[in-house]
């Protein structure tokens, strides 16, 4: 190993003053170096769409200012400082300003529960803190000792901007040695309250160093940092390795999709640093775009992946850059490197990125090793494994007495044993010990607890059992906190457990904890998955997922109690289940059962995992989140609820929906955005990444309804030709003859049609016959006038039915989203005088009993007020219900009701909005419609 730190910069800038022994260096020598790769960009943020870049000159000198104002205020020569702000350049900024006066640095989760809060506060004793304003009365209130306050936003009235913590140009800095402490991170505390890991300059360099020797950035890229730098593998992996290397951070606006992938395009990101997470979740992304595109696409997509994979695997070519370039120009063109740590990233998942086309590095590591022990480097495909030690680290694996090694294996192979390769074991299962220059020398304040964390011979016990091969790669199988012993004496890896119950697609994600030494589990079904399967009780289909794949399973892996939850796992901001918390969740899920029902309330935000947290951190999501818990007060309201399943947004729901949306944030919808909202989270981000702000030249629904229709659309209201038109009233008298022949129609009402020169007729819905029986007693002349809104599902289903219902005048209906366009085809309609035959229930009755009628209809009487005609028919559903492929001789009756004014409906019903009072006196007219007709 190189035994300096060079700092490589292409030759358009001058190099770095000297070079840097990480055995006696600090962290100032690197801030000392920021200038020379003067104006490259440093950091970069987005603001709307814009980037905006703070460059290495300027970020030096900011650093140099704040630098002597914290020795000017007494914060240097040991001092601690802590941080408590989300990320953003004066972050980085106050951060290293700290290092370089000679102070200590606590950065601190933003998101930190006030229990959390006061024991890391109290544990650390900061002499002073940068903060946001949103939190700075909560640390005056909570602090057990005096702390001075800096906002990095400022205050309200402009006052305590941190900018204003600036000393003399010149500041006399005191000594700084390796073995100083540079930095305090707190460990996530799953299981316990956090840990204080204070970490040296000595430390962080070694790290440095190791980094700067696999060569894996250049200088002039940008690094995406969308991880929380209060976590040393951000902190050290992202932001210190990124100002060596003298590349842009873009930092996003938030660790939300949209803004992640508004992000890599904008800013040119050509490496990101994530977690397996993240990566699981754009390649959900990916999958969920392509399905949306069709069979053809799919297919096409399936057979490019599956010759890529090979050749990546096989012949160690890479074609996936080529083969996917449409998708690397979406994405991101300057993107190459995958950056993975914080947690174990399933092979299959790292095997999919290469082979569309990315490079995929992954380490392992943890807060006390700052944090890398070994690597999985770029280009190479280890993935099964952890990788090799980085130079100068050692590692060893120590046998753990009770662990018999072939149940343990067993136990990480437990989906498909035959399917995945276990290579031959030079070492022993057991617990893996660490030795080297990154490795910490304790736990702050912890006397114990450091003892217990190293042996006798000061080797650093990582609480991770694992094994070494005989190349030198390390296999991790999982945290010894994790490790179970059942009651038959099996060990089992609750880790590997869950990846093996999560192979099943319904189910999303499963924390499993033991309990009373039997295995139990919290369980969250895959929306999507369950939509596919057609599943009519979630939780009963999530049960049956899980004891499906039980019975692959060994008997003493099996999950034997289950909670099912519509709510996320509780996890760290990197991904780790909270095992103290998911006990909670299994208790609460438990309790509620026992009384009849889980307890219905929204989730509480600080009960989110961190990107949700994130995501409602924005006014317009938050404002909807608001929206919705109000909306559905009686539902169990979580960022995973269905909006399907769970919410009952369906048919045309979702235009009251929308439409709220726009009213209380600006922000239209559009019919692709709402086709790809299956979550609440979902239609959160959508809200998020939405540029199509409500603007004035944007004419209303109910003024200019032609705006909102594709040329495609517009084609169905075009008026018959004169052979369409005879081949129209030749169908008309062939159905009408059917219709009447083998149902024997009664029809009673008639006149009610014939009092209205324009009116809308809204019939109930029990049966695809409905349209087929109105269209057949409704006489031609009036029936001539008016048109059909119908199903796109059934109607346009193939050419044929598309040429019958455009010769009957019937224009497509979205059912499944907010379509505008659907309530616009409707409001044209009306426009040119025709009459509106619109069935306001919005799908077929199941039971043949009147539905609650869906907000379209109260939407169009609102922009276009008519006389509307009510009709209730009967025997449809016993001709032909839901299911059945051909109809049985019953009689019909259609009955029509007297005209309703919309004046009337609306004196009449009950809601805080036009639509809502004519929409809710409407079906109570059909009610009695339909009762006149019973008696």
């Amino acid at each position: 190993m190189a035994p300096h730190l060079q700092f490589r910069q292409g030759n358009d800038s001058q190099a770095a003053a000297g070079g840097l022994a990480w055995r006696d260096g600090t962290l100032r020598q690197i801030v000392a170096a920021l200038r020379a790769f003067g104006d490259r960009p440093a950091v970069l943020t987005l603001k709307g769409n814009e980037p905006c870049s703070l460059c290495y000159k300027e970020l030096s000198d900011r650093i140099d200012r704040v630098t002597a104002g914290l020795v000017a205020a007494g914060a240097g020569a040991g001092q601690r400082t802590a941080i408590l702000a989300p990320n953003s350049p004066d972050w980085i900024i106050a951060c290293l300003a700290i290092v370089n006066a000679g102070g200590v640095a606590v950065p601190l989760d933003a998101k930190l529960d006030e229990e959390s809060l006061r024991h890391v506060l109290a544990d650390s004793k900061p002499s002073l803190i940068f903060a946001t304003t949103d939190v700075r009365e909560r640390v005056e209130r909570i602090a057990s000792h005096r702390i001075r306050t800096v906002c990095l936003d400022g205050d309200a009235d402009g006052s305590g901007d941190w900018q204003d913590l600036t000393g003399p140009d010149t500041a006399v800095l005191p000594d700084l040695k390796a073995e100083d402490t540079a930095a305090i991170f707190y460990t996530s505390g799953t299981t316990g309250p956090p840990k204080g890991v204070p970490l040296t300059h000595r430390n962080l360099l070694f790290e440095l160093q190791s980094l700067i020797d696999m060569g894996l950035m250049s200088p002039g890229e940008r690094l995406l940092l969308p991880l929380p730098l209060h976590h040393v593998y951000p902190f050290v992996v992202g932001m210190l390795a990124a100002l060596v290397y003298g590349v842009g951070i873009i930092l996003p606006q938030s660790i939300t999709g949209p803004h992640i992938l508004q992000a890599i395009k904008s800013c040119g990101a050509s490496t990101i640093i994530g977690v397996p997470r993240l990566y699981e979740a754009m390649l959900s992304g990916i999958d969920g775009r392509i399905a949306a595109r069709g069979w053809a696409v799919r297919l096409i997509y399936r057979a490019l992946q599956n010759a890529s994979l090979f050749a990546r695997r096989r012949l160690s070519l890479r074609l996936g850059s080529y083969l996917f370039r449409p998708l690397h120009q979406e994405i991101g063109p300057q993107l190459r490197l995958l950056a993975c740590g914080g947690a174990a990233l399933d092979q299959q998942v790292a095997w999919t990125l290469e082979c569309l086309g990315w490079t995929v590095a992954t380490g392992y590591g943890l807060t006390e090793t700052s944090p890398l022990l070994t690597i999985v480097p770029p280009g190479d495909t280890r993935f099964e494994t952890a990788g090799r030690p980085i130079p100068g680290v050692e590692l060893r694996v120590i046998p753990i007495k009770d662990l018999r090694e072939e149940d343990s294996v067993n136990a990480t192979e437990p989906a498909a044993p035959a399917s995945r390769h276990v290579e031959p074991r030079a070492q022993g299962i057991g617990e893996i010990q660490a030795k080297g220059p990154n490795v910490f020398a304790g736990y702050l304040n912890l006397p114990q607890r450091t003892a217990d964390a190293f042996t006798e011979d000061a080797w650093f016990r990582t609480g991770d059992r694992g094994w070494i091969d005989d190349e030198g790669f390390l296999h991790v199988l999982g945290r010894d906190s994790t490790f179970v012993v059942t009651s038959a004496g099996e060990n089992i890896s609750l880790e590997n457990l869950e990846r093996a119950y999560e192979h099943h697609p319904l189910i999303k994600e499963i924390g499993i904890v033991m309990r009373d030494r039997r295995l139990v589990a919290v369980a969250v079904p895959e929306p999507s998955e369950l939509r596919k399967a057609g599943a009519k009780s979630p939780d009963d289909a999530l049960r049956g997922a899980v004891q499906e794949q039980s019975r692959l399973l060994p008997s003493y892996e099996r999950v034997e109690e289950l909670a099912v939850s519509h709510e996320a796992i509780a996890r760290t901001r990197l991904g780790k289940i909270r095992r103290d918390k998911l006990h909670q969740r299994f208790d609460v899920i438990r309790a509620a059962e026992k009384v009849g029902a889980e307890a219905v309330a929204p989730m509480p935000i600080e009960d989110m995992s961190g990107e949700d947290q994130a995501l409602l951190e924005h006014p317009q999501s938050r404002e909807v989140w608001a929206l919705l818990a109000k909306r559905y007060p009686a539902i169990s309201l979580s960022p995973d609820s269905d909006v399907t399943l769970d919410l009952g947004i369906d048919s045309l729901e979702w235009i009251n929906v929308t439409l709220e949306i726009r009213e209380h944030t600006g922000i239209n919808l559009s019919e692709q955005a709402t086709a790809r909202i299956q979550t609440v989270r979902d239609l959160l981000n959508e809200v998020l990444g939405s540029s199509d702000r409500v603007r004035e030249h944007i004419a209303d629904l109910g003024k200019e309804p032609e705006l909102f229709l594709s040329a495609q659309q517009k084609s169905w209201l075009k008026p018959l030709g004169p052979i369409e038109s005879l081949v129209a009233r030749l169908l008309y008298h062939v159905n009408r003859t059917l219709v009447r022949t083998i149902f024997r129609v009664k029809v009673s009402g008639l006149e009610h049609l014939r009092s209205c020169d324009q009116m809308i007729l809204t019939p109930n819905h029990v049966s695809v016959l409905d349209p087929f029986v109105i269209a057949a007693v409704v006489p031609y002349d009036v029936l001539r006038r008016s048109a059909f809104a119908g199903w796109t599902g059934m109607a346009f289903a193939n050419p044929l039915y598309r040429f019958v219902v455009r010769l009957a005048r019937t224009f497509p209906v979205e059912v499944g989203r907010a379509a505008f366009s659907s309530l616009a085809l409707g409001l044209v309609t009306l426009r040119r005088g025709m009459n509106l035959i619109w069935f306001p229930e919005g799908r077929r009755s199941r039971d043949g009993k009147l539905q609650v009628f869906r907000p379209g209809i109260g939407v169009i009487l609102a922009k276009h007020p008519l006389p509307v005609v009510p009709a209730v028919i009967s025997g449809t559903f016993e001709a032909m219900p839901i299911g059945q492929r051909f109809p049985r001789p019953r009689r019909v009756e259609v009955r029509f009701g007297h005209v309703c004014r919309p004046e009337d409906l609306e004196r009449k019903g009950r809601g805080d909005r036009t639509e809502d009072r004519m929409t809710e006196a409407l079906h109570r007219k059909m009610e009695e419609l339909q009762h006149h007709r019973d008696t």
